[in-house]
């Protein structure tokens, strides 16, 4: 499950995003989803693309935010899968 890639506390984010409104889905197919997450204040939005290959559990994920820059799965990325 792809909850399993996320820590507590980035998933317990995310799901606020997710609920705060914050995701903005711009495309979707059946193996990508491409959305907006704004941050709370407003002030700055972030993209994500998420792309389900082969196994819809185990989805590729990439945000421009820092954190995931970094190689971390990021609260961006679990809000939209929340969202989705």
């Amino acid at each position: 499950m792809w909850k399993k890639r996320f820590t507590n506390r980035i998933l317990q984010r995310g799901q606020m995003y997710y609920l705060c409104g914050n995701v903005t889905i711009d495309e979707v197919y059946d193996d990508y989803i491409g959305a907006t997450v704004s941050s709370n204040d407003s002030k700055r939005s972030y993209s994500v693309d998420i792309s389900f290959d082969d196994e819809p559990d185990s989805p590729h994920m990439w945000c421009d935010c820092p954190y995931a820059e970094e190689g971390n799965y990021c609260k961006h990325m679990a809000a939209v899968l929340f969202a989705a």
